[in-house]
């Protein structure tokens, strides 16, 4: 699988609840828990109807493109590497050959796309830099995690709807 990761530039406005303490001791790099819904907000950023929102566009993606599109959201990555993370969720999730994975680390600052063999043609390393640099990034610069995976999601949906 191809993919990329790209740190934020910029500060976080995250709060003092992005640390680990967030969790309620749920471990929150373990991936082995299968997904039931397609987005995982383990940093409580997404209100619930953000959430909602989200949930249902993503859902969705199937319909218009055979793919799964999936996020994570984690506060850290607890010394694990975000390239392990996301293949180990993309795995446990089995989000298969149609995958797409989008996983965002707040203490860290990275953002990473996994992505399925198939899809990794249309969904190339440049085009995700770019969905990464000009639709996720800017806004999570602001904090703003909703804003930053709708319009990630609007890109990703879009490059696969052109094939």
């Amino acid at each position: 699988m191809r993919c990329e990761v790209v740190l934020w530039c910029a500060l976080v406005a995250c709060g003092p609840s992005a640390g680990p303490s967030s969790l309620s001791g749920r471990d929150s790099t373990s991936a082995r828990v299968t997904a039931r819904t397609r987005l995982e907000d383990r940093a409580q950023r997404l209100s619930d109807a953000q959430r909602s929102l989200l949930i249902r566009k993503l859902e969705r993606t199937s319909d218009t493109t055979k793919a799964k599109v999936a996020a994570l959201i984690v506060p850290t990555l607890k010394g694990e590497t975000i390239e392990q993370l996301a293949e180990t969720t993309f795995q446990a999730w089995q989000l298969g050959e149609h995958g797409v994975l989008v996983v965002i680390a707040i203490q860290e600052k990275q953002s990473r796309i996994e992505t399925g063999t198939t899809v990794e043609r249309i969904l190339t390393d440049d085009k995700v830099s770019i969905i990464l640099r000009e639709n996720l990034n800017p806004h999570l610069r602001q904090g703003e995690f909703y804003g930053g995976l709708n319009e990630t999601i609007d890109a990703v949906i879009a490059a696969l709807s052109l094939r």
